[in-house]
């Protein structure tokens, strides 16, 4: 069902999208994600890169990165790249259309709707937002119970934050 989506016509909620039988649902992610984590040898030797963590300490997760491909830690590039992809420099190319090269996929579909943007929000734990308080605690408790503990986002691990 990977590409099983709703009909473009269709009006489905996000909460309705995550519990559903669509491709990419939450259960599909969860899924995936405990299958990388039983069938793969050892789980340390892919790389696991959360968002929460790039967001708070970028130069150096971008640096775990780097020595997880086997280069050399180059300090000034990692304080440039930081620099570069940091959510105000990307918020500010992609109104500027710096990207326009890359395809319509990395372009806002209206510049006029801000969650057309490619770059948004950058907050952390931002999925609560979409959500009342009771669908948060559903779909927490889905993760929680469903979701292996080697990706750190259970509720005793602080969800991944930080």
């Amino acid at each position: 069902i990977i590409n099983q989506y709703p009909a473009a016509a269709a009006d489905v909620s996000i909460y309705d999208y995550l519990l559903g039988d669509y491709g990419g649902s939450l259960t599909d992610v969860i899924n995936f994600l405990n299958i990388w984590a039983r069938e793969g040898k050892h789980i340390a030797e892919f790389h696991l890169l959360r968002y929460e963590d790039l967001r708070a300490h970028p130069e150096r997760e971008m640096a775990r990165i780097v020595a997880f491909l086997g280069m050399e830690v180059n300090e000034a590039y990692l304080r440039d790249t930081a620099e570069f992809a940091s959510v105000e420099n990307l918020r500010k190319k992609e109104q500027e259309n710096y990207f326009w090269r890359s395809g319509s996929r990395v372009q806002a579909k209206d510049v006029n709707d801000p969650n057309t943007f490619k770059v948004r929000k950058a907050k952390v734990g931002g999925y609560r937002d979409y959500f009342d308080d009771g669908q948060v605690a559903e779909l927490e408790a889905m993760v929680d119970s469903r979701l292996l503990p080697a990706f750190g986002y259970t509720a005793a691990e602080g969800r991944g934050v930080g």
